[in-house]
């Protein structure tokens, strides 16, 4: 290949039979030469289908994916079909769920490391980006591994000596949603903790009767002893109702006089 810019310009079947042509017209209308133009026809669409594996291939290895070619071959484009937009942060929050956003995002587009930073900072807000103003302009611009641990330990909460222990210690003293809010928060803290760990620290933390009632159906994902607790708790919610209304006393109506008092003498 003489010039390396020559990679990026397609070569498409149209252009390949176009030189047939005036192959063919340079060389004169001979009546044999019908089955030798469709052979080479042939193969120029088996050529035509090799270019353009290869140029998908010098495009995925740049990093790079044109639209308008991977429409015309078939092939799946890298980049979400759907525009995803950024979460805006204002520290008002943990932001904890606003970094995993960010990196479901940074995969579906394929971020490179260092634009994660300059683009996970653009949409901070308010108090946050006030915070981000001072980090950069006094420790200069963080990696993303030092902007995630700086925006955790600014905006999130306290740091905790034993977050595991906090967690196993949570429970439930309302309704069911507000438990598992709470625990799915300080979940979110905690590292290494396995779903059969989790499945067992969620169902002691409803305390009785819940807990026993959801142990029995031993649930195989956290989802599914969220779920069943959640329906248990209807269930009790329900038969108290029932016997509240059971033990209600029924007006009586007024009651007639005997039937001897209403005879006149």
């Amino acid at each position: 290949m003489a010039d390396g810019a020559d990679v990026d310009v397609p070569v498409t079947k149209a252009i390949l039979d176009e030189v047939v042509d005036r192959i063919v017209k340079m060389i004169g209308d001979n009546g044999k030469m019908g089955d030798d133009v469709t052979s080479l026809r042939q193969e120029v669409g088996l050529l035509s289908t090799s270019i353009k594996n290869v140029q998908t291939q010098v495009l995925a290895s740049k990093g790079r994916f044109d639209a308008d070619r991977s429409s015309s071959s078939g092939e799946t484009p890298t980049a979400p079909s759907l525009k995803l937009r950024f979460p805006k942060f204002d520290g008002s929050d943990d932001p904890i769920t606003w970094l995993h956003k960010g990196e479901q995002f940074f995969r579906a587009y394929g971020t490179p490391d260092h634009l994660k930073v300059p683009t996970a900072s653009f949409y901070l807000e308010a108090a946050a980006s006030q915070w981000y103003y001072r980090l950069e302009k006094n420790q200069g611009a963080p990696t993303w591994p030092q902007f995630v641990d700086a925006i955790n330990r600014r905006f999130g909460p306290s740091l905790r000596s034993n977050p595991l222990g906090e967690l196993t210690h949570l429970r439930r003293t309302s309704i069911v949603d507000e438990y598992q809010e709470k625990f799915l928060l300080l979940l979110e803290r905690c590292e290494d903790v396995t779903e059969a760990q989790q499945i067992a620290i969620f169902t002691a933390g409803l305390q009785q009767p819940l807990s026993i009632d959801v142990e029995l159906q031993k649930p195989e994902t956290l989802e599914d002893a969220m779920a069943l607790a959640r329906a248990y708790e209807r269930r009790q919610v329900l038969g108290a109702d029932a016997t509240t209304g059971n033990n209600r006393t029924p007006m009586r109506s007024a009651q007639r006089p005997p039937a001897s008092t209403l005879r006149t003498s």
